[in-house]
């Protein structure tokens, strides 16, 4: 065949098939068309503008729950204050002869449990301490806590200021059995010819 008429005929097959596509795209009409329906707008919500409340701080939730403290009355631990006061010069505190603390333990037979109050009426930790003396000077009270620590007795020394000077507290403790104490002040007494008394125990 001859290539120029085999091209023709080629070139009139892919014309025909070009118009068979897009002869109905292009010239007919759909038979159904869409139809685009616009709906009302819908009712706009009711908006509730009602202030909100202040929301509750959790520090004031916490607060609401934690007990007051219990007050504690004064009037013990300055008398103590008085009666352990130390006195200068030759009445001073001496705490070489003070037997060390092995040798006060004594078994003791009890017939019952110890009746214990690990909190007070506040629900705070109840405990309490020996007061052995009260110094006016810082140093006085840190040789004498040494010399009792060494000794086996946990001591230590606080700072009370009042109104004209400053006392410095050394006591052993602290204890949540207030006998204890109650029995080792006779030899703590003994000993360094002192005036002790057990006290409420402050943190």
């Amino acid at each position: 065949m001859d290539p120029i008429i085999k091209q023709r005929l080629v070139g009139s097959v892919i014309l025909l098939a070009l118009g068979t596509v897009f002869w109905p795209i292009v010239f007919v009409e759909p038979e159904s068309p869409v139809t685009i329906s616009v709906e009302s707008m819908p009712t706009p919500p009711v908006i509730d503008q009602t202030p909100l409340p202040e929301p509750e701080s959790p520090k004031a939730l916490v607060l609401a729950t934690v007990p007051e403290p219990e007050v504690i009355d004064e009037t013990e631990q300055l008398e103590a204050d008085i009666a352990t006061l130390e006195a200068d010069g030759e009445n001073a505190v001496v705490v070489d002869p003070l037997p060390a603390k092995e040798q006060l333990e004594t078994l003791v037979t009890r017939d019952q449990k110890p009746t214990v109050t690990l909190r007070d009426n506040a629900g705070f930790a109840n405990a309490w301490a020996l007061q052995v003396v009260s110094v006016g000077a810082e140093a006085r009270a840190e040789q004498l806590v040494s010399e009792l620590v060494a000794k086996g007795y946990e001591a230590y020394h606080r700072r009370f200021d009042t109104a004209d000077k400053s006392v410095w507290r050394v006591q052993i403790g602290p204890a949540i059995e207030r006998d204890k104490l109650v029995a080792l002040k006779p030899e703590i007494d003994t000993s360094l010819k002192v005036n002790a008394r057990v006290v409420k125990y402050r943190p």
